[in-house]
């Protein structure tokens, strides 16, 4: 999750060309080059951009005089009788006092959803010295009308190459990243199953109480589930550092031939926290005047701390040089050890 403006380059490698990355890079590698600044005064630059999201197909679903009506016919084909009576299942279909047919599609979700991302950037350098680096802030909200899901995203970048002699040359790279993610205990494929397959007959609250959520059907009331005040939550919070110094010697006497030694340090820390509240709903039950009550979920608390490091070294020799103008040599050797240790506590 690099942030798109600190891009520079992006290549592919295949087969023998990536052989060098390791057993890892047996199907490939992809090859991601951020800026390094280039010679010039110190240029600030300021993106930022807008982007509107939206499905690009939402079934349209039966409302409930369509829904009744193909109840009726489906029992009448099978030889029962009718599920409801004419009259009741005119009432659906004019949508009368106590037969309204409910969207639970339109209650949960908005039609958009926005993201944001913008940057702040700073390059320059001299002949000796070039430099890199930014800050970035990125948001992306989710069709949920009560806002329960978000993400957000914070990097940094700071890219410094230096010439220290006319064969010698260092970089030091460094970048990271903060992201949160906030959504309700309900996955959102959950939430959108349930606009889906529950009837627009049912109610969002039983007897029109809001004191009391409706049982809509076989899955939970997705507008009651969307909400993390009610259903509970997960927090998912993020914490990424990458650096490296690397340093490369072209050495004087023997044209074409490089020497480069790199260490390399990533360190990423990932906090999770799910807490399910009690949840109930209700039907209402009005022959007797009283709500009948569903238990969905009982409380669950869980959380998980990850810490993941990984160091690594690696040296290279590289050898490109071209004879009498036709005929060109390369050859490379590289060594490289790391150690990734990961750790969690639940």
């Amino acid at each position: 999750r690099l942030n798109p403006e600190d891009i520079e380059s992006i290549s592919f490698l295949k087969d023998a060309t990536a052989s060098i990355y390791g057993m890892n890079s047996a199907n490939g590698a992809v090859i991601v080059t951020t800026k390094k600044g280039a010679t010039g005064k110190p240029r600030i630059t300021l993106n930022a951009n807008v982007g509107i999201t939206s499905p690009t197909n939402v079934p349209e679903m039966a409302n409930a005089g369509q829904y009744m009506t193909m109840r009726n016919e489906a029992e009448i084909n099978a030889g029962r009788p009718a599920y409801i009576t004419k009259d009741e299942l005119t009432k659906w279909q004019q949508g009368a006092p106590g037969y309204e047919s409910v969207d639970l599609y339109d209650a949960v979700f908005n039609k958009h959803a926005t993201q944001f991302q913008t940057t702040l950037s700073l390059e320059g350098g001299t002949d000796k010295v070039s430099y890199y680096g930014s800050f970035g802030y990125a948001t992306d909200n989710s069709l949920l009308k009560n806002n329960a899901l978000t993400y957000d995203k914070y990097t940094f970048r700071s890219n410094v190459s230096l010439k220290i002699t006319k064969d010698l040359t260092a970089s030091i790279n460094l970048g990271g990243r903060y992201d949160t993610t906030n959504r309700p205990w309900f996955p959102f494929y959950d939430i959108f199953k349930s606009t889906r397959v529950n009837p627009p007959t049912t109610s969002i609250y039983a007897n029109d109480n809001p004191d009391y959520w409706g049982a809509v059907g076989d899955m939970a009331n997705p507008v009651h589930v969307s909400n993390s005040d009610d259903s509970g939550y997960e927090d998912r919070l993020r914490r990424e550092f990458n650096s490296s110094l690397a340093i490369t010697w072209q050495l004087p006497w023997v044209k074409g031939l490089m020497a480069k030694a790199l260490v390399a340090y990533d360190y990423t820390n990932k906090e999770w926290k799910t807490w399910r509240k009690d949840l109930s709903e209700y039907t209402y039950d009005y022959a007797n005047e009283e709500y009948i009550e569903k238990v969905v979920n009982t409380a669950h608390l869980e959380s998980k701390l990850e810490n993941y490091d990984k160091p690594t070294y690696q040296f290279s020799m590289n050898y490109n040089n071209t004879f009498a103008r036709k005929h060109n040599i390369g050859a490379m050797l590289v060594w490289e050890m790391y150690n990734d240790k990961k750790n969690w506590v639940t």
